[in-house]
């Protein structure tokens, strides 16, 4: 049993397919054959010629110990001698990315670009041509070595160049990176002439508008390098508090966000905030229309909320969220119909307290933006103020009961009586009356009207029935009328004396 090939010690240095073969014989005949890397088993072959094909890539880079075994039809194992393979793929580097040319003169610049993780050198490429068609004089496919700038010199004053530059390795050699235009001076002196610079609304800009970010386009009068947001000078009403920049060269878009009102929003650049190729600093900027109008669109907060309630004559209330740039008018109103103004909430979150809330058994709350009669409301909340206290005896006072119906001929006769009275204390609506008759001496009975609010007198009829013969009376302990109120938990009761009544 042994490989065939490879060779012990061969080196793959490229991704590519390598086909390990094995050679097996055996008296009884040879049933299949494991090829292994070190103790993993990477394939089987039953047939002979035996072979197993291994794609190789950089992930498998180092040394490999491969061995074959050999199973025959009496399950006895043979294995071959270990065969090493070295892999070692280096992958061909990224493009870099070329950066502005730096201290242009009349004849010549340096050329910039950024450094890329496993390039042992670079090449550049300096042209006359955009397309580059021809080179100039030494500087076509120019080895730099490790640099990440070159000087390159011998050039003609006040022309156009253009230039490229591609990393390497072992492995090969990257695409081009991208495009840098270049333009040598047109004096035999140095550039002492700073950019000058023009922020204004980009084209497509809103104005007005409600919609964030505002966009401004920042164009120098050369390429610059080294401008970023902090070179960006907010103004305005709006209360801008962020801006990004993006852009090279010449041309930039300035970003701005955050508004925390309506109002303009205006952006300048300062002087001194970019550098033209001759290290002049550039010009603090100029606009013929660097302001934007931007309209707050503040979102709707939900219905107030009632927070911990009802204390000491005086209710205090809450938003559910916070909505920042705006105050809200807070009014008030027993009927939903007529309503007052009673004080104002911050926007940002706050509460308010309703001083007024003990002398009315109810009061409706909403809110309006920016504390103006003319905007949209936004919620209201109902609120009951004045919880009612639990009453010591009766809770209310009653008239003698009336009859007013009856069937003398039954056995048992259906009967309705009518109880009028009036609370003692203020009652809530909605409340409800119900009898309460342990003793059984009534049917199931069933109260006919709702009671009323504050101390307003009420009615009541009872439908039932009642022994024939049977009285009427002043109710024993343990029978009363019965008064729930919503939403005050349970119910408030005591007993209910009425005149006797016998029929």
């Amino acid at each position: 049993m042994s490989i065939t090939s490879p060779a012990s010690g061969a080196l793959y240095a490229n991704s590519q397919t390598v086909t390990l073969s094995a050679a097996a014989s055996d008296n009884v005949g040879v049933t299949k054959v494991e090829f292994f890397d070190g103790a993993a088993l990477k394939g089987t072959d039953t047939t002979a010629p035996y072979a197993y094909d291994w794609p190789i890539t950089s992930n498998d880079n180092g040394i490999h110990s491969w061995t074959a075994r050999a199973y025959d039809a009496a399950g006895n194992v043979g294995t071959s001698s270990v065969v090493i393979l070295n892999v070692n793929i280096i992958l061909t580097p990224p493009p870099p990315t070329a950066s502005e040319a730096s201290s242009i003169s009349n004849s010549g610049f340096i050329a910039n670009w950024s450094a890329v993780s496993g390039a042992t050198g670079y090449r550049l490429d300096v042209s006359t041509s955009s397309t580059f068609s021809s080179f100039v004089s030494g500087y076509n496919n120019l080895d730099v070595g490790t640099s990440t700038s070159m000087s390159v010199s011998g050039l003609s004053a006040n022309t156009t160049y253009y230039y490229r530059v591609r990393a390497y390795n072992t492995g090969g050699t990257s695409g081009n990176s991208g495009m840098i235009t270049v333009t040598t001076l047109n004096t035999g002196g140095t550039d002492t002439t700073p950019p000058t610079v023009a922020i204004n609304q980009a084209a497509e800009q809103p104005d007005p508008t409600s919609s964030s970010p505002v966009n401004f386009t920042v164009v120098f009068s050369e390429p610059v390098t080294g401008f970023t947001g902090g070179d960006v000078i907010l103004g305005g009403t709006a209360g801008a508090t962020s801006k990004a920049v993006s852009g090279s060269g010449t041309t930039y878009n300035v970003t701005v966000s955050g508004m925390t009102q309506s109002g303009t929003v205006t952006a300048t650049v300062a002087a001194g905030a970019a550098q033209d190729g001759a290290g002049n600093n550039s010009l603090a900027s100029t606009s013929s229309d660097n302001s934007v109008q931007f309209n707050l669109v503040l979102p709707s907060p939900s219905p107030l909320l009632i927070s911990d309630g009802f204390t000491g004559g005086q209710y205090t209330f809450h938003f559910t969220s916070a909505v920042p740039g705006a105050d809200w008018m807070i009014e008030a109103s027993t009927n939903l119909n007529a309503w007052v103004a009673i004080g104002t909430v911050a926007g940002t979150g706050g509460s308010f307290t309703d001083t007024g809330a003990a002398s009315h058994a109810y009061r409706y709350y909403r809110a309006r933006r920016d504390c103006d009669y003319s905007s949209n409301i936004v919620g209201y909340a109902r609120v009951m103020c004045n919880y009612p206290e639990t009453l010591v005896g009766n809770p209310f006072e009653l008239d003698p009961p009336r009859l007013i119906s009856e069937h003398p001929l039954a056995v048992s006769e259906s009967v309705s009586i009518e109880i009028a009275g009036h609370p003692v204390a203020n009652v809530f609506e909605p409340a409800t009356m119900t009898w309460n008759d342990p003793s059984e001496t009534w049917a199931q009975g069933e109260v006919a009207r709702v009671a009323p609010n504050g101390y307003e007198p009420f009615e009541i009829v009872f439908h039932g029935s009642l022994p024939r013969g049977a009285i009427i009376r002043a109710l024993p302990a343990g029978e009363s009328l019965q008064m729930s109120s919503v939403p005050v938990p349970g119910a408030i009761s005591s007993p209910a004396w009425v005149s006797s009544l016998r029929r």
